[in-house]
């Protein structure tokens, strides 16, 4: 059975997460009955302290007369949702007027992004598959990463496809010249009616 780990994704703790699970299977608890419970043996009061303070925070716990109690979760984690919905909307309309000021006063007509790190490499390409809404124009200049690695079209592009994005792409010759990619590229185009395949 898949281990029940629904609090640290939001950015709880493991502690704040196991504190929430055993109060709700054994009811309200003491700090000191808490450091009893076995899931919890060895941590700190001060860490338990700290999880009840991230229960707390968002209302998943509550404390009367010393004792912890446990709070229904979907009212308050929707809450959180939509609290974090509408900052990410501020984050999307910020990035929009900081780009168009960032335009009107640093010379040249483009934006560049840099990207510090493969997994914001992935990120960023991934954005702009799911954001474009008539056309994707890339550069892949290669290397596809050496004969023991397998060429794929990068995440989100056959969904973009689907979608009816067209793919403008310009393939550096290292990519023309790799019968792996070139396959991976060609069987793209014939599976989605001709369209060119995004970059890698």
């Amino acid at each position: 059975m898949r281990e029940l780990r629904p609090l640290q994704p939001l950015g709880l703790s493991a502690t704040a997460e196991a504190v929430y699970l055993t109060l709700v299977e054994q009811g309200p608890q003491t700090l000191a009955e808490l450091a009893d419970r076995s899931t919890l043996v060895g941590s700190p009061i001060e860490s338990l302290q700290h999880a009840v303070t991230e229960l707390s925070d968002i209302g998943l716990v509550s404390r009367t007369d010393g004792r912890l109690t446990a709070q229904p979760p979907r009212a308050m984690l929707e809450a959180v949702a939509e609290r974090r919905a509408r900052e990410a909307r501020i984050a999307y309309e910020s990035a929009t007027v900081l780009s168009r000021f960032w335009l009107d006063h640093t010379s040249g007509s483009s934006y560049v992004e840099v990207v510090d790190s493969s997994h914001r490499h992935v990120a960023v390409q991934e954005r702009v598959h799911d954001e474009a809404v008539a056309e994707v124009r890339g550069l892949s200049t290669g290397p596809v990463g050496g004969s023991d690695r397998v060429p794929e079209v990068s995440p989100g592009t056959l969904n973009a496809l689907d979608r009816g994005i067209a793919y403008r792409v310009v393939y550096g010759a290292d990519i023309l010249q790799d019968p792996k990619a070139l396959a991976v590229s060609a069987s793209t185009a014939a599976s989605r009616h001709g369209c060119s395949p995004g970059s890698r």
